[in-house]
């Protein structure tokens, strides 16, 4: 593979100051990434990081929303047809990346 590069770096005056990398990823010679995260990120943090991988691995994905009750997955079927399968398993409404908007428990399959 590849050397790392750099993909979030510290801006503080210590760990940034003596140029240490929060983030970093390298390419693999089978032409996958691996990403390194050597700090405590927050969880949300990481969401527009794995997006970008995903997108560059050529990997379909559901997109983001706000709950986290709300679980949302793209299944294909044998004839190739791909669903998206959105569950709500919270007690309050939530909406689905596309905009449907689930009921408590509800559960919605449509075609992607």
């Amino acid at each position: 593979g590849s050397t790392a590069e750099a993909v979030w770096v510290y801006n503080d005056s210590f760990f940034g100051a003596a140029g240490y990398v929060a983030v970093t990823k390298r390419a693999t010679d089978a032409g996958g990434e691996v990403v390194y995260i050597g700090a405590g990120l927050e969880p949300a943090a990481l969401v527009s990081l794995a997006t970008q991988t995903l997108k560059q691995q050529g990997i379909q994905g559901t997109g983001v929303c706000d709950s986290d009750e709300l679980e949302q997955v793209l299944r294909q079927d044998t004839s190739g047809n791909v669903h998206r399968i959105a569950i709500n398993h919270g007690e309050v409404s939530a909406t689905a990346s596309d905009g449907t908007e689930l009921a408590p428990y509800e559960v919605v399959i449509t075609a992607a």
